[in-house]
């Protein structure tokens, strides 16, 4: 029954598209932030517990101000949900429910939310908006059935996170106004998130034991981190220097005195709704990133659920940033700015192949001018052209060596 019901729930939050002759349904209220739903936050018994998500209004389509219709009409409503779950193996729209709710009498304006509903529903808490309609909506019963076996896949999922699973809920509804032989149909699908999936990409890495920290070739890295889809799930970013003789992890370093944000406000720095990069730049609000300094990174996710507002921590990177003069490392590899940038253009296993023993271009040190269709370029603009490669915006056609 809880299960119905939650359907129910869910698919009166598409109501204020349908529409007939006399009816318009309008949208007074819904929470569109939120990207988690936890059906603990549901009380059935007492809706009225519950966080308000949605309400709407119907009134009559040629006078929405009107208290009672001239001509009282007869409705009804028949639903079907569909869902693709990719993580159950439902790769196509799979049959959840269908039900539909019995003609009722409709004389005026009313109005419905979630808050209203619940296994104890009745007509007497669906009031008019004017006593000239009647005291209540006199909403009838009606009848449902489930897919048992696809249901219980779902609320196996449910019962284990106490949320509905990621993916794409599809929503089918068709009015029929039985005073006029009408019907209009619907079809909306809601995107539910799973939030909880990000992962830092670059630069750096947690290998931080024994101040073994990565190194980078620029003041100016871009970061990257990966993340579920959200385009309601806002970031924040918060970078600090690691400094060995006064830190004894990356944990407490991110507790002192930032880089980013700078000055220090004991936040994490705002970048907005789904982004997933940040090309460092020290005039929007951050501190110049030095040579022969590490640093530490880690990126907040803030996200609305039915619960209030949460968010979930990544974990730490460290990376340093080293002089780009010229030189090789212990593994006799060309190192600074412009070795690192071939090394993120081309990919790792190619630039080992390439300069390592026995390779096409073994001894040779990168340095001098960079050109670009016969033209020189600054450092700057290879950071640019190098970030494209990393953020997926340019891909190698082919490579000649001279």
């Amino acid at each position: 029954m809880r299960n119905i019901q939650t359907a129910i729930i869910l698919i009166l939050a598409i109501m204020p598209y349908l529409y007939s002759t006399d009816l318009q349904i309008s949208e007074e209220y819904f929470n569109e932030s939120i990207v988690v739903f936890y059906l603990s936050d549901f009380d059935f018994n007492n809706p009225a517990r519950s966080p308000l998500i949605f309400e709407y209004r119907i009134s009559d389509a040629a006078q929405p101000g009107l208290c009672a219709f001239p001509n009282p009409v007869t409705v009804s409503l028949d639903f079907t949900i569909e869902a693709r779950i990719p993580a159950l193996g439902w790769n196509q729209f799979t049959l959840l429910a269908q039900a539909s709710v019995n003609p009722f009498p409709l004389n005026g304006p009313f109005r419905i939310n979630n808050r209203i509903l619940g296994v104890n529903v009745d007509a007497t808490q669906v009031l008019y908006e004017c006593s000239e309609a009647g005291p209540y909506v006199e909403i009838g019963g009606g009848n449902a059935t489930i897919n048992s076996e696809n249901l219980a896949l779902l609320s196996n999922v449910v019962l284990a996170t106490s949320q509905l699973p990621g993916g794409i809920y599809r929503f089918t509804f068709t009015l029929y106004n039985e005073s006029e032989g009408m019907s209009s149909n619907f079809t909306r699908t809601v995107s539910v998130s799973s939030p909880r999936l990000l992962n830092l990409l670059n630069p750096g890495s947690n290998a931080l034991n024994s101040n073994n920290f990565s190194a980078i070739y620029t003041r100016y890295p871009l970061f990257q981190w990966e993340s579920d889809p959200c385009g309601s799930c806002n970031y924040a970013v918060r970078i600090a220097e690691f400094i060995p003789a006064y830190h004894n992890s990356p944990q407490q370093a991110l507790q002192d005195e930032s880089s980013l944000p700078f000055p220090d406000d004991g936040q994490f720095y705002p970048l907005g709704n789904n982004i997933t990069m940040l090309n460092y730049e020290p005039s929007t609000g951050g501190k110049q990133l030095e040579f022969g300094h590490r640093y530490v990174w880690q990126v907040k996710k803030t996200f609305s659920t039915t619960g209030g507002s949460e968010e979930t921590l990544s974990e730490i990177f460290g990376f340093a940033v080293v002089d780009p003069s010229s030189g090789s490392g212990s593994d006799g590899l060309p190192t600074g700015a412009i070795a690192q940038a071939i090394r993120d253009m081309i990919g790792e296993m190619q630039f080992n192949a390439w300069f390592g023993p026995n390779g096409l271009l073994t001894g040779y040190f990168p340095t001098g001018n960079i050109e670009q269709n016969g033209s020189s370029i600054s450092s700057g603009e290879l950071d640019n052209i190098r970030a494209g490669f990393l953020n997926g915006s340019y891909t190698i056609q082919n490579i000649s060596v001279e």
